[in-house]
């Protein structure tokens, strides 16, 4: 199977997290192993993965649950590059994957939950999605980089974990590119949010575990490969 990567965040220092577009049907597919995903994985590293690229993952055998339908169980030897998109070819395989709500793309079970969106541990019919951005902004709170997100239904303020934004210990951010890529979205850059669900936990004072709404990445029309 061969997957176009358009999702790539950061997870605890030293583990990623990568999903894609299946070339064939358009579908998201998550790339699992029995355990976490380590960095050494990344292009970066001498792995396979990078934003833009198409990774031939081998045989990949399909192992999700709702709402992480898109789980696919691979072989990390045997996953190779395929070959590198251009930019245009990367905005074109986003926006056209892309929807105009986050309900589209996550299905009717996501729900408002305090200041983000959320969806019970065990419902969901998808985990990951492209959702066209209205008025995205980057902003700090409570110790966590987080998007105002508004879609028409749900306004809301789910955390940002884009590895480009992290340095390599996965906390610091990188403040000049979020303030770059803040005056892009002002000025009126077109975007698409990769966006993803978290696996299920239960936040302190909650009564039950959610899976909760995150911006795994943000793409721009004018620079949809940007790296810092």
């Amino acid at each position: 199977m061969r997957i176009i990567v358009n999702h790539l965040t950061r997870m605890q220092p030293g583990y990623i997290c990568v999903a894609g577009i299946n070339v064939q049907t358009y579908a998201h597919v998550r790339p699992v192993l029995s355990g976490r995903l380590t960095v050494n994985l990344l292009a970066s590293h001498g792995g396979v993965f990078s934003l833009g690229t198409i990774v031939d993952l081998g045989h990949v055998t399909r192992c999700g649950s709702a709402p992480e339908v898109e789980d696919h169980r691979f072989h990390a030897n045997n996953a190779k590059v395929h070959r590198e998109m251009t930019p245009k070819e990367f905005w074109d395989a986003v926006d056209f994957v892309a929807v105009d709500s986050l309900k589209k793309g996550l299905g009717p079970d996501l729900h408002a939950q305090g200041r983000t969106c959320a969806v019970d541990e065990g419902l969901g019919s998808a985990s990951l999605a492209c959702v066209r951005a209205q008025g995205v902004n980057l902003f700090w709170r409570d110790g966590v980089l987080r998007a105002h997100v508004r879609d028409g239904e749900f306004h809301c303020q789910p955390p940002v974990t884009d590895i480009r934004f992290f340095e390599a210990d996965h906390k610091t951010v990188k403040w000049a590119f979020v303030n770059q890529v803040n005056l892009r979205l002002q000025q009126g850059v077109r975007a698409v949010l990769a966006m993803g669900l978290s696996r299920a936990w239960m936040k302190e004072g909650d009564s039950a575990a959610r899976h909760w709404l995150q911006v795994n990445n943000l793409h721009l029309e004018d620079d949809p490969l940007w790296q810092t």
